[in-house]
Protein backbone atom coordinates (compact mmCIF):
# COMPACT_ATOMS: atom_id res chain seq x y z
CA UNK A 1 0.00 0.00 0.00
CA UNK A 2 1.24 3.50 -0.84
CA UNK A 3 1.79 5.67 2.23
CA UNK A 4 3.49 9.00 2.85
CA UNK A 5 4.11 11.46 5.63
CA UNK A 6 5.23 15.01 5.00
CA UNK A 7 5.82 18.52 6.25
CA UNK A 8 5.72 21.54 3.93
CA UNK A 9 5.52 25.32 3.82
CA UNK A 10 1.82 25.23 4.68
CA UNK A 11 2.24 23.24 7.90
CA UNK A 12 5.68 24.10 9.29
CA UNK A 13 8.06 27.07 9.41
CA UNK A 14 11.63 27.05 8.12
CA UNK A 15 12.82 26.17 11.62
CA UNK A 16 10.49 23.18 11.85
CA UNK A 17 11.23 22.01 8.32
CA UNK A 18 14.95 22.26 9.00
CA UNK A 19 14.67 19.51 11.62
CA UNK A 20 13.53 17.05 8.95
CA UNK A 21 15.63 18.17 5.98
CA UNK A 22 18.03 15.72 4.33
CA UNK A 23 21.40 16.32 2.69
CA UNK A 24 22.43 14.27 -0.32
CA UNK A 25 25.09 12.50 1.73
CA UNK A 26 22.40 11.24 4.15
CA UNK A 27 20.07 9.73 1.59
CA UNK A 28 21.37 6.17 1.30
CA UNK A 29 21.61 5.50 5.02
CA UNK A 30 18.31 7.24 5.74
CA UNK A 31 16.36 5.28 3.15
CA UNK A 32 17.88 2.04 4.39
CA UNK A 33 16.90 2.89 7.98
CA UNK A 34 13.34 3.81 7.00
CA UNK A 35 12.90 0.68 4.92
CA UNK A 36 14.06 -1.53 7.78
CA UNK A 37 11.92 0.24 10.40
CA UNK A 38 8.73 0.25 8.33
CA UNK A 39 9.19 -3.09 6.58
CA UNK A 40 8.65 -1.29 3.27
CA UNK A 41 9.36 -2.79 -0.12
CA UNK A 42 10.31 0.65 -1.45
CA UNK A 43 11.24 4.07 -0.03
CA UNK A 44 11.63 7.50 -1.67
CA UNK A 45 12.68 10.66 0.19
CA UNK A 46 11.73 14.05 -1.28
CA UNK A 47 13.59 16.84 0.52
CA UNK A 48 13.44 20.43 -0.78
CA UNK A 49 13.52 23.90 0.74
CA UNK A 50 9.72 23.83 1.03
CA UNK A 51 8.98 20.23 2.00
CA UNK A 52 10.17 16.87 3.25
CA UNK A 53 8.10 13.84 2.30
CA UNK A 54 8.72 10.16 2.98
CA UNK A 55 7.06 7.77 0.54
CA UNK A 56 6.84 4.04 1.14
CA UNK A 57 5.26 0.98 -0.37
CA UNK A 58 4.43 -1.03 2.73
CA UNK A 59 1.76 -2.88 4.68
CA UNK A 60 -0.87 -0.73 6.44
CA UNK A 61 0.23 0.86 9.70
CA UNK A 62 3.91 0.96 8.75
CA UNK A 63 4.58 3.82 11.18
CA UNK A 64 6.33 6.07 8.68
CA UNK A 65 6.16 9.23 10.79
CA UNK A 66 7.42 7.45 13.89
CA UNK A 67 10.31 5.94 11.93
CA UNK A 68 11.23 9.38 10.59
CA UNK A 69 11.26 10.87 14.09
CA UNK A 70 13.42 7.99 15.33
CA UNK A 71 15.82 8.63 12.45
CA UNK A 72 16.02 12.33 13.29
CA UNK A 73 16.24 11.69 17.05
CA UNK A 74 13.19 13.78 17.99
CA UNK A 75 10.04 13.20 20.03
CA UNK A 76 7.09 12.40 17.72
CA UNK A 77 4.65 14.10 20.09
CA UNK A 78 6.42 17.45 19.66
CA UNK A 79 6.20 17.42 15.87
CA UNK A 80 3.03 15.46 15.04
CA UNK A 81 0.91 18.55 14.35
CA UNK A 82 3.24 19.72 11.57
CA UNK A 83 2.88 16.53 9.52
CA UNK A 84 0.24 15.26 7.12
CA UNK A 85 -0.20 11.54 6.43
CA UNK A 86 -1.73 10.29 3.20
CA UNK A 87 -2.28 6.85 1.73
CA UNK A 88 -3.73 5.10 -1.31
CA UNK A 89 -5.60 7.36 -3.76
CA UNK A 90 -5.21 10.50 -1.66
CA UNK A 91 -1.44 10.09 -1.67
CA UNK A 92 -1.36 9.42 -5.42
CA UNK A 93 -3.37 12.53 -6.26
CA UNK A 94 -1.24 14.67 -3.93
CA UNK A 95 1.98 13.54 -5.65
CA UNK A 96 0.59 14.23 -9.13
CA UNK A 97 -0.68 17.67 -8.11
CA UNK A 98 2.49 18.58 -6.23
CA UNK A 99 4.77 17.50 -9.07
CA UNK A 100 2.78 19.75 -11.40
CA UNK A 101 3.56 22.74 -9.16
CA UNK A 102 -0.04 23.20 -8.06
CA UNK A 103 0.84 22.88 -4.37
CA UNK A 104 4.05 24.91 -4.43
CA UNK A 105 4.67 28.14 -2.55
CA UNK A 106 5.39 29.66 -5.96
CA UNK A 107 2.34 28.31 -7.77
CA UNK A 108 3.06 26.55 -11.09
CA UNK A 109 6.83 26.80 -10.62
CA UNK A 110 8.98 24.34 -12.52
CA UNK A 111 11.65 23.28 -10.04
CA UNK A 112 9.52 20.77 -8.13
CA UNK A 113 9.18 18.65 -11.28
CA UNK A 114 12.95 18.28 -11.45
CA UNK A 115 13.17 17.62 -7.72
CA UNK A 116 10.63 14.79 -7.84
CA UNK A 117 12.52 13.20 -10.71
CA UNK A 118 15.77 13.52 -8.79
CA UNK A 119 14.22 11.93 -5.70
CA UNK A 120 13.22 8.88 -7.75
CA UNK A 121 16.67 8.71 -9.37
CA UNK A 122 18.34 8.85 -5.95
CA UNK A 123 16.17 6.03 -4.56
CA UNK A 124 16.80 4.01 -7.70
CA UNK A 125 20.57 4.55 -7.42
CA UNK A 126 20.58 2.93 -3.97
CA UNK A 127 18.13 0.16 -4.94
CA UNK A 128 15.44 1.51 -2.61
CA UNK A 129 12.48 1.58 -4.99
CA UNK A 130 10.02 -1.15 -5.86
CA UNK A 131 7.74 -1.46 -8.87
CA UNK A 132 4.87 0.36 -7.15
CA UNK A 133 6.88 3.51 -6.36
CA UNK A 134 8.79 3.36 -9.66
CA UNK A 135 5.59 3.47 -11.69
CA UNK A 136 3.97 6.01 -9.34
CA UNK A 137 6.79 8.56 -9.56
CA UNK A 138 7.32 8.06 -13.29
CA UNK A 139 3.62 8.65 -13.89
CA UNK A 140 3.69 11.75 -11.68
CA UNK A 141 6.54 13.23 -13.72
CA UNK A 142 4.78 12.37 -16.99
CA UNK A 143 1.52 13.95 -15.81
CA UNK A 144 3.33 17.10 -14.64
CA UNK A 145 5.06 17.46 -18.00
CA UNK A 146 1.66 17.29 -19.70
CA UNK A 147 0.34 20.03 -17.40
CA UNK A 148 3.40 22.20 -18.07
CA UNK A 149 3.08 21.69 -21.83
CA UNK A 150 -0.67 21.93 -22.31
CA UNK A 151 -1.86 24.37 -19.62
CA UNK A 152 -1.04 28.09 -19.62
CA UNK A 153 -0.97 29.67 -16.17
CA UNK A 154 -0.82 33.42 -16.73
CA UNK A 155 2.29 35.24 -15.44
CA UNK A 156 3.39 32.57 -12.98
CA UNK A 157 6.67 33.18 -11.17
CA UNK A 158 9.06 30.36 -12.00
CA UNK A 159 11.48 30.73 -9.07
CA UNK A 160 11.59 32.11 -5.54
CA UNK A 161 14.00 34.82 -6.70
CA UNK A 162 11.47 36.04 -9.26
CA UNK A 163 8.90 36.21 -6.47
CA UNK A 164 11.37 38.19 -4.38
CA UNK A 165 12.06 40.61 -7.23
CA UNK A 166 8.33 41.16 -7.70
CA UNK A 167 7.97 41.95 -4.00
CA UNK A 168 10.93 44.36 -4.14
CA UNK A 169 9.39 46.12 -7.15
CA UNK A 170 6.13 46.58 -5.25
CA UNK A 171 8.19 48.16 -2.44
CA UNK A 172 9.92 50.51 -4.90
CA UNK A 173 13.30 48.77 -4.79
CA UNK A 174 15.07 48.37 -8.15
CA UNK A 175 17.97 45.85 -8.32
CA UNK A 176 19.20 47.20 -11.67
CA UNK A 177 22.85 48.21 -11.35
CA UNK A 178 23.09 46.83 -7.82
CA UNK A 179 26.03 44.65 -6.76
CA UNK A 180 24.81 41.17 -5.91
CA UNK A 181 26.53 38.01 -4.66
CA UNK A 182 24.97 34.58 -4.93
CA UNK A 183 26.48 32.02 -2.59
CA UNK A 184 25.99 28.61 -4.13
CA UNK A 185 26.24 27.47 -7.73
CA UNK A 186 23.86 24.51 -7.64
CA UNK A 187 20.58 24.45 -9.50
CA UNK A 188 18.81 26.83 -7.11
CA UNK A 189 21.80 29.18 -7.06
CA UNK A 190 22.02 29.27 -10.84
CA UNK A 191 18.31 30.04 -11.21
CA UNK A 192 18.69 32.81 -8.64
CA UNK A 193 21.69 34.33 -10.42
CA UNK A 194 19.92 34.19 -13.78
CA UNK A 195 16.88 36.01 -12.36
CA UNK A 196 19.08 38.77 -10.94
CA UNK A 197 20.94 39.16 -14.23
CA UNK A 198 17.62 39.54 -16.07
CA UNK A 199 16.71 42.25 -13.54
CA UNK A 200 19.83 44.20 -14.51
CA UNK A 201 21.95 43.48 -11.42
CA UNK A 202 25.72 42.97 -11.44
CA UNK A 203 25.98 39.39 -10.20
CA UNK A 204 28.95 37.52 -8.77
CA UNK A 205 28.66 33.79 -7.99
CA UNK A 206 30.82 31.91 -5.48
CA UNK A 207 32.45 28.65 -6.51
CA UNK A 208 34.21 26.16 -4.31
CA UNK A 209 38.00 26.05 -4.61
CA UNK A 210 38.05 22.40 -5.62
CA UNK A 211 35.49 23.10 -8.37
CA UNK A 212 36.76 26.47 -9.58
CA UNK A 213 38.36 25.14 -12.74
CA UNK A 214 35.37 23.18 -14.06
CA UNK A 215 32.16 24.72 -12.75
CA UNK A 216 30.06 26.67 -15.24
CA UNK A 217 28.36 29.81 -13.99
CA UNK A 218 25.34 31.52 -15.55
CA UNK A 219 25.92 33.87 -18.46
CA UNK A 220 26.49 37.46 -17.43
CA UNK A 221 27.92 36.57 -14.00
CA UNK A 222 31.36 36.97 -12.49
CA UNK A 223 32.90 34.43 -10.14
CA UNK A 224 34.92 34.43 -6.95
CA UNK A 225 36.21 31.60 -4.81
CA UNK A 226 33.95 30.69 -1.92
CA UNK A 227 36.76 31.45 0.52
CA UNK A 228 36.92 35.03 -0.74
CA UNK A 229 33.26 35.83 -0.20
CA UNK A 230 33.73 37.85 2.99
CA UNK A 231 36.23 40.15 1.25
CA UNK A 232 33.58 40.90 -1.37
CA UNK A 233 30.67 40.97 1.10
CA UNK A 234 30.85 44.68 2.20
CA UNK A 235 30.66 45.84 -1.43
CA UNK A 236 27.32 44.13 -2.04
CA UNK A 237 23.78 45.51 -2.04
CA UNK A 238 22.13 42.08 -2.16
CA UNK A 239 23.55 38.74 -0.95
CA UNK A 240 21.63 35.54 -1.61
CA UNK A 241 22.64 32.18 -0.18
CA UNK A 242 21.18 29.03 -1.73
CA UNK A 243 23.29 25.99 -0.88
CA UNK A 244 22.88 22.49 0.49
CA UNK A 245 25.68 23.00 2.99
CA UNK A 246 25.25 21.39 6.45
CA UNK A 247 26.82 24.52 7.96
CA UNK A 248 26.07 28.24 7.82
CA UNK A 249 27.57 30.09 4.87
CA UNK A 250 27.34 33.42 6.70
CA UNK A 251 28.28 33.43 10.39
CA UNK A 252 27.54 36.29 12.78
CA UNK A 253 31.17 36.62 13.85
CA UNK A 254 32.32 36.88 10.22
CA UNK A 255 29.66 39.39 9.26
CA UNK A 256 30.30 41.82 12.14
CA UNK A 257 33.91 42.06 10.94
CA UNK A 258 32.77 42.94 7.42
CA UNK A 259 29.86 45.33 7.98
CA UNK A 260 28.91 47.43 4.95
CA UNK A 261 28.57 51.22 5.12
CA UNK A 262 25.17 51.03 3.42
CA UNK A 263 21.94 49.02 3.85
CA UNK A 264 22.09 45.47 2.51
CA UNK A 265 19.49 42.85 1.69
CA UNK A 266 20.26 39.26 2.72
CA UNK A 267 18.17 36.40 1.35
CA UNK A 268 18.42 32.86 2.70
CA UNK A 269 16.85 30.29 0.38
CA UNK A 270 18.28 27.26 2.18
CA UNK A 271 16.61 24.70 4.45
CA UNK A 272 18.31 24.23 6.89
CA UNK A 273 19.34 27.88 7.04
CA UNK A 274 22.51 29.22 5.43
CA UNK A 275 22.51 32.55 7.31
CA UNK A 276 23.02 32.45 11.07
CA UNK A 277 19.81 33.84 12.65
CA UNK A 278 21.64 36.30 14.95
CA UNK A 279 22.62 38.36 11.88
CA UNK A 280 19.01 39.61 11.79
CA UNK A 281 19.79 41.66 14.90
CA UNK A 282 22.26 43.88 12.99
CA UNK A 283 20.58 47.13 11.89
CA UNK A 284 22.24 47.44 8.50
CA UNK A 285 20.63 44.23 7.18
CA UNK A 286 17.16 43.33 6.02
CA UNK A 287 17.03 39.53 6.10
CA UNK A 288 14.53 37.34 4.27
CA UNK A 289 14.10 33.58 4.05
CA UNK A 290 12.22 31.28 1.68
CA UNK A 291 8.94 31.67 3.61
CA UNK A 292 8.87 35.42 2.99
CA UNK A 293 8.14 34.89 -0.69
CA UNK A 294 4.69 33.52 -1.32
CA UNK A 295 3.04 34.35 -4.60
CA UNK A 296 -0.04 33.09 -6.25
CA UNK A 297 -0.84 32.99 -9.92
CA UNK A 298 -3.79 34.31 -11.83
CA UNK A 299 -5.39 31.05 -12.87
CA UNK A 300 -8.57 31.23 -14.86
CA UNK A 301 -11.17 28.53 -14.37
CA UNK A 302 -10.52 26.99 -17.78
CA UNK A 303 -6.79 26.54 -17.11
CA UNK A 304 -7.41 25.10 -13.67
CA UNK A 305 -10.04 22.67 -14.97
CA UNK A 306 -7.72 21.65 -17.81
CA UNK A 307 -4.94 20.85 -15.34
CA UNK A 308 -7.29 18.91 -13.09
CA UNK A 309 -8.61 16.91 -16.06
CA UNK A 310 -5.06 15.87 -16.95
CA UNK A 311 -4.42 14.83 -13.37
CA UNK A 312 -7.75 12.97 -13.21
CA UNK A 313 -6.73 10.95 -16.25
CA UNK A 314 -3.26 10.24 -14.90
CA UNK A 315 -4.60 9.27 -11.48
CA UNK A 316 -7.11 6.88 -12.97
CA UNK A 317 -4.43 5.36 -15.18
CA UNK A 318 -2.24 4.65 -12.19
CA UNK A 319 -5.18 3.35 -10.16
CA UNK A 320 -6.01 0.91 -12.92
CA UNK A 321 -2.40 -0.27 -13.17
CA UNK A 322 -2.13 -0.66 -9.41
CA UNK A 323 -5.40 -2.56 -9.11
CA UNK A 324 -4.43 -4.98 -11.86
CA UNK A 325 -0.69 -5.31 -11.23
CA UNK A 326 -1.04 -8.68 -9.49
CA UNK A 327 -3.28 -9.97 -12.27
CA UNK A 328 -0.79 -9.25 -15.06
CA UNK A 329 1.37 -12.31 -14.36
CA UNK A 330 -1.76 -14.49 -14.44
CA UNK A 331 -2.79 -12.92 -17.74
CA UNK A 332 0.65 -13.76 -19.13
CA UNK A 333 0.19 -17.36 -17.95
CA UNK A 334 -3.17 -17.60 -19.73
CA UNK A 335 -1.58 -16.21 -22.90
CA UNK A 336 1.11 -18.86 -22.70
CA UNK A 337 -1.43 -21.62 -22.12
CA UNK A 338 -3.55 -20.36 -25.05
CA UNK A 339 -0.51 -20.50 -27.31
CA UNK A 340 0.37 -24.01 -26.10
CA UNK A 341 -3.23 -25.11 -26.57
CA UNK A 342 -3.28 -23.88 -30.14
CA UNK A 343 0.05 -25.59 -30.85
CA UNK A 344 -1.39 -28.86 -29.55
CA UNK A 345 -4.53 -28.56 -31.69
CA UNK A 346 -2.85 -27.69 -35.02
CA UNK A 347 0.24 -29.85 -34.89
CA UNK A 348 -1.31 -32.70 -36.92
CA UNK A 349 -2.53 -30.30 -39.60
CA UNK A 350 0.89 -28.65 -39.77
CA UNK A 351 2.61 -31.97 -40.20
CA UNK A 352 0.47 -32.78 -43.27
CA UNK A 353 1.49 -29.59 -45.10
CA UNK A 354 3.70 -30.04 -48.14
CA UNK A 355 6.41 -27.58 -47.01
CA UNK A 356 9.84 -27.86 -45.46
CA UNK A 357 10.39 -28.50 -41.77
CA UNK A 358 11.62 -24.95 -41.11
CA UNK A 359 8.50 -23.51 -42.69
CA UNK A 360 6.31 -25.83 -40.60
CA UNK A 361 8.00 -24.72 -37.38
CA UNK A 362 7.73 -21.07 -38.31
CA UNK A 363 4.04 -21.38 -39.19
CA UNK A 364 3.28 -23.26 -35.98
CA UNK A 365 5.11 -20.60 -33.96
CA UNK A 366 3.31 -17.73 -35.69
CA UNK A 367 -0.10 -19.31 -35.12
CA UNK A 368 0.66 -20.04 -31.46
CA UNK A 369 1.96 -16.49 -30.89
CA UNK A 370 -1.13 -15.00 -32.51
CA UNK A 371 -3.36 -17.11 -30.29
CA UNK A 372 -1.63 -15.78 -27.20
CA UNK A 373 -2.00 -12.19 -28.41
CA UNK A 374 -5.69 -12.70 -29.17
CA UNK A 375 -6.23 -14.10 -25.68
CA UNK A 376 -4.43 -11.12 -24.18
CA UNK A 377 -6.47 -8.65 -26.23
CA UNK A 378 -9.74 -10.29 -25.18
CA UNK A 379 -8.72 -10.26 -21.52
CA UNK A 380 -7.77 -6.58 -21.61
CA UNK A 381 -11.06 -5.75 -23.33
CA UNK A 382 -12.74 -7.58 -20.49
CA UNK A 383 -10.68 -5.62 -17.97
CA UNK A 384 -11.94 -2.33 -19.40
CA UNK A 385 -15.55 -3.39 -18.83
CA UNK A 386 -15.27 -4.81 -15.30
CA UNK A 387 -14.37 -3.60 -11.85
CA UNK A 388 -10.88 -4.75 -10.79
CA UNK A 389 -12.19 -7.36 -8.36
CA UNK A 390 -14.51 -8.88 -10.96
CA UNK A 391 -11.76 -8.90 -13.59
CA UNK A 392 -9.36 -10.63 -11.20
CA UNK A 393 -11.99 -13.29 -10.50
CA UNK A 394 -12.54 -13.89 -14.24
CA UNK A 395 -8.80 -14.27 -14.79
CA UNK A 396 -8.65 -16.75 -11.92
CA UNK A 397 -11.50 -18.82 -13.39
CA UNK A 398 -9.96 -18.90 -16.88
CA UNK A 399 -6.52 -19.79 -15.54
CA UNK A 400 -7.91 -22.60 -13.39
CA UNK A 401 -10.00 -23.92 -16.28
CA UNK A 402 -6.96 -24.08 -18.56
CA UNK A 403 -5.01 -25.75 -15.77
CA UNK A 404 -7.64 -28.44 -15.31
CA UNK A 405 -7.70 -29.10 -19.06
CA UNK A 406 -3.92 -29.42 -19.16
CA UNK A 407 -4.02 -31.89 -16.26
CA UNK A 408 -6.74 -33.92 -17.92
CA UNK A 409 -5.22 -34.12 -21.41
CA UNK A 410 -1.54 -33.81 -20.61
CA UNK A 411 -1.04 -30.65 -22.67
CA UNK A 412 2.21 -28.79 -22.12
Amino acid sequence: MIQMTGIDHTTGSVNERSVFAFKNSEMEGSMQFLRERTGADGVVILSTCNRTEIWVSADPGAGVFEALCELKGVDPAEHRSYFTDRERGEAVRHLFSMTSGLESAIVAEDQILTQVGEALACAREYYMTDKVLEVLFRNAVAAAKRVKTEVVFSHADQTAMEAALKMFAEQGYDPAGKTCMVIGNGQFGKLTAEALVRAGANVTVTVREYHSGVVLIPDGCSRILYGEKMDFFPKCDIVVSATTSPNYTLYYDQVVKALPDHPMILIDFAVPRDIEPEIRELDCFTVYDIDDFRTGVDVNDAAWKQAQAILDEATEGYRSWYANREVISHVAHINSMAADDMSFRIRKSIRRLDVGENEKQKLAGDIASSSGKIAQKMLFMLRDELEPEAFARCVEIIENAYGREEAAYGKV
